[in-house]
C-alpha cells in the first residue's frame, strides 16, 4: 500500500476479519472406501489419503454438551488403529480447516499470503491422523447463527482460548478417538497459528493434564476408558503467551533475569487500540459472543468497551478482566509446575505487532526456569501478522520445520530434522529479497555475542504530542504497514535521538533504554512527571533512516514509567542488517494513535540522558 492510500475503519475492520478468520476449504474426493468412521464420519479416498469431513448435523458433543464441527484426516492405509494424532487449531474468527488448508488464522484461499501451516493432507501423508475443528464460538461450532439452532448451541460463545474450555475441548476430543482405539493415547500432539496457537501453548503448559471449569488440575484422562493421555508434541506460530501483555502492553517485560518477573497486570497497561478494535469487530462479526454481563469467563464485550473507554485504568472493572485473562487465558497464568512441557517448537515473525516475539521467550524463559531440559525450539524469521511481508521462501521453510518436528517427536521418525536452540532469518523489507539466514545459535542470549550502546541528551515528552501522519501511517491494521517510507518524525513534544552507523550492523534481539525522569536544578520543584501518574505513557520506536532522509520503522513498544528516577525497557526483538552510512533514530512520544489509544488527560515527561544498548551479532 502506498503512504497516500488509506481505508475507513470499516476497510480495516473487515480486513482484520479477513486477516484472522479462517477458510473451510471445500474439497473434492473419490468413491467411499472402507475402514474406520471417526466419530461416525465417512471417509473418503483422495490423493493419497482419507477425508472424513463433518458438516453441521453431523457435530461432536464435548464435555458440557456444546455441539463442535469436525473434520478427520487420516492416512492412506494399512492399519486403522494405534495412530499417533496432531490436532490442527484455527485463528480467531476463523473455521475448521479444510484438506488443504494452510492458512490456519488467515481467511483467504490456499497458497496466499498468509499460508504458512501444513495442510492436514501434508501431515496425513506424514503418517499422522489429524483432527481438525471449529472452536466453540466459530464455524458451525455456534459461531454461525444456522449453526445456532440447536438448544446445546444456547451457551456456546467462545471463551477466548480459555483453558477451561478451549484446551479441554481439544484434550476431550482427542480422548474420544483414543477411546475409539483408531488414535495411540500416548501420542498426541497439537499444532495452533494466533488464537490456536494460544491453546496450543496453554496445552504444552499443562503438560498432561486436564483443567476443569471449576478451575481444579487433574491428569488428562479418555473420556470413556479412562485411558492415560499424553501430549507428546507442540508447535506454536505467531500467537501469545500472555494475552494481556499482547492486547493491554505496559512495557514492564524484559529477558533478562530482573525483568522476567514484571507484572504483566500493575500497573494496567496501554490498549492497542487498532488491533483490539478489528479483533472484536471480527469476533462479532464471525461468531458468538456472550452477552454482556452474563458470563465472567466470555464477557469481552464489557471487556472491550472498558479499555476503549482508556485512562485512568485501574478499576475493578478493567483490573477485574485482566486478571481473568491472565489466569485462564494464557499460558503465561498457568501454574502446573510438575507438568514438564513435550518438546515444543515456537515459531515467530521480528514484525508482528499483534504477538512479537517477546511473546515467546517469555514462555521459554518461565519454562527452561522450572524444567532445564524441556525440548524446545525457536524459529524467527519473517512470518506473522501485520505488517510482516510472509514471503513464499519463509512460508514453505516454516512448513516444513513444522512436518519434520511432528514427524520427529511424535511419529519417532528419527531421520526428521528438527530446529535445534534457535534457528534466526533476518528480516528486510522486500517482498522480493529472501530472508538472510540461517542463524543459529543453543539460546537465545548467544544469539547476539554483544552490544553496542548508543547516549543521547534526552528531551521533553507531551502526552498530546505525536505526528498523527505518522502514526496513522505505521499502524498495522489500517496504515502504510512497518516498512513503508517515511521521513523522521520531528513533531514538538517528542524525543528523538539518532547516531551514524559508520560500519554495517547485525541487530538480533531486544533494543534496551536506559533514561531516567529528572529535573534540573532550576527546576528543583517541578515533578518528574505532571498529569496523572496512571495516565503516562511513553512510545518509543526505533527507525532506519537512509542518506536520503527516508526512514523506515523497525520496533516500537508501549511503556508505563514510574513516576520518577531511572527506567529501563525493551523494545520488541528485531533481527534486521542497517547498512553503513544510515542513522538509527530512537523516537520517544506520548502518543501513537491510532495503535495505542492515546492517554485521555495530557502530561509531561521530563526525560534525561538516555541510553540505547543494541543487541549485536
Amino acid at each position: 500500500m502506498t503512504r497516500g492510500a488509506r481505508r475507513p475503519l470499516v476497510s480495516a475492520l473487515l480486513a482484520a476479519i479477513s486477516l484472522l478468520g479462517g477458510l473451510t476449504a471445500t474439497a473434492s474426493y473419490g468413491a467411499k472406501t472402507g475402514g474406520p468412521q471417526p466419530f461416525g464420519l465417512q471417509c473418503h479416498a483422495t490423493e493419497g489419503v482419507r477425508y472424513c469431513p463433518g458438516d453441521v448435523n453431523h457435530r461432536v458433543a464435548t464435555f458440557d454438551g456444546v455441539p463442535l464441527d469436525v473434520n478427520v484426516v487420516l492416512p492412506p492405509g494399512g492399519r486403522d488403529n494405534g495412530y499417533p494424532l496432531v490436532v490442527e487449531l484455527h485463528g480467531w474468527a476463523g473455521a475448521k480447516l479444510g484438506l488443504d488448508d494452510d492458512a490456519g488464522g488467515f481467511n483467504e484461499q490456499r497458497g496466499g499470503q498468509y499460508a504458512f501451516l501444513p495442510t492436514p493432507r501434508a501431515l496425513a501423508a506424514a503418517g499422522m491422523a489429524v483432527l481438525t475443528y471449529s472452536s466453540r464460538g466459530f464455524g458451525n461450532s455456534c459461531g454461525t447463527p444456522a449453526s445456532r439452532t440447536d438448544a446445546a448451541c444456547a451457551e456456546g460463545w467462545t471463551h477466548l482460548a480459555d483453558v477451561r474450555y478451549e484446551a479441554h475441548d481439544t484434550q476431550y476430543l482427542a480422548g474420544l478417538l483414543a477411546d475409539s482405539g483408531l488414535v495411540d493415547p500416548q501420542r498426541i500432539g497439537v499444532i495452533g497459528s494466533s488464537y490456536g496457537g494460544l491453546q496450543a501453548l496453554e496445552l504444552s503448559t499443562l503438560g498432561d493434564h486436564t483443567v476443569t471449569p471449576g478451575g481444579g488440575v487433574v491428569p488428562w484422562r479418555s473420556p470413556k476408558r479412562h485411558l492415560p493421555m499424553h501430549l507428546a508434541s507442540v508447535t506454536a506460530l505467531d500467537t501469545a503467551s500472555s494475552l494481556v501483555d499482547a492486547l493491554v502492553p505496559n512495557g514492564r517485560w524484559r529477558d533478562d533475569s530482573a525483568g522476567r518477573s514484571a507484572s504483566e497486570v500493575d500497573p494496567v497497561g496501554v490498549p492497542k487500540l487498532s488491533w483490539n478494535t478489528g479483533l472484536y469487530g471480527a469476533g462479532q462479526a464471525a461468531g458468538y459472543i456472550a452477552p454482556p454481563g452474563i458470563d465472567p469467563s466470555g464477557d469481552l464485550t464489557t471487556s472491550f468497551l472498558r479499555l476503549a473507554v482508556g485512562d485512568p485504568s485501574a478499576d475493578p472493572v478493567a483490573v477485574d478482566s485482566l486478571n481473568e485473562t491472565a489466569q485462564w487465558h494464557e499460558a503465561a497464568g498457568l501454574d502446573v509446575r510438575d507438568a514438564s512441557p513435550p518438546p515444543t517448537l515456537l515459531v515467530y515473525g521480528w514484525t508482528d505487532s499483534l504477538f512479537p516475539v517477546d511473546q515467546a521467550l517469555r514462555w521459554v524463559y518461565r519454562e527452561r526456569s522450572a524444567h532445564p531440559t524441556a525440548v524446545i525450539g525457536q524459529m524467527y524469521t519473517d512470518i506473522g501478522h501485520p505488517p510482516s511481508p510472509n514471503k513464499p521462501a519463509d512460508r514453505r521453510r516454516v512448513a516444513a520445520r513444522v512436518v519434520a518436528w511432528h514427524e520427529h517427536y511424535l511419529v519417532g521418525r528419527s531421520s526428521a530434522p528438527v530446529v535445534h536452540g534457535v534457528e534466526a532469518w533476518l528480516h528486510n523489507c522486500s517482498s522480493r529479497t529472501t530472508s538472510s539466514g540461517p542463524i543459529h545459535a543453543p539460546s537465545w542470549p548467544a544469539l547476539h555475542p554483544r552490544s553496542t550502546t548508543l547516549s543521547g541528551p534526552g528531551g521533553v515528552v507531551v502526552g498530546d504530542a505525536g505526528d498523527l501522519a505518522s502514526g496513522r501511517a505505521t499502524d498495522p491494521v489500517a496504515g502504510d504497514k512497518i516498512c513503508a517510507e517515511e521521513r523522521p518524525p520531528l513533531a514538538a513534544g517528542t524525543v528523538v535521538d539518532s547516531w551514524p552507523v559508520k560500519r554495517a550492523l547485525t541487530l538480533l534481539g531486544a533494543p534496551t533504554v536506559k533514561l531516567s525522569l529528572h529535573v534540573t536544578d532550576a527546576e528543583a520543584q517541578a515533578p518528574y512527571v505532571t498529569g496523572p501518574a496512571v495516565g503516562t505513557q511513553i512510545d518509543a520506536r526505533l527507525w532506519d533512516v537512509a542518506p536520503g532522509g527516508t526512514a523506515r520503522l523497525l520496533t516500537r513498544l508501549v511503556y508505563r514509567p514510574r513516576i520518577s528516577g531511572p527506567q529501563k525497557f525493551q523494545l520488541h526483538p528485531i533481527g534486521y542488517r542497517v547498512a553503513a552510512g544510515h542513522r538509527l533514530a530512537l523516537e520517544l512520544r506520548g502518543s501513537d494513535a491510532p495503535y495505542a489509544r492515546p492517554s485521555n488527560e495530557p502530561f509531561t515527561i521530563n526525560v534525561g540522558k538516555l541510553r540505547l544498548s543494541l543487541p549485536v551479532r
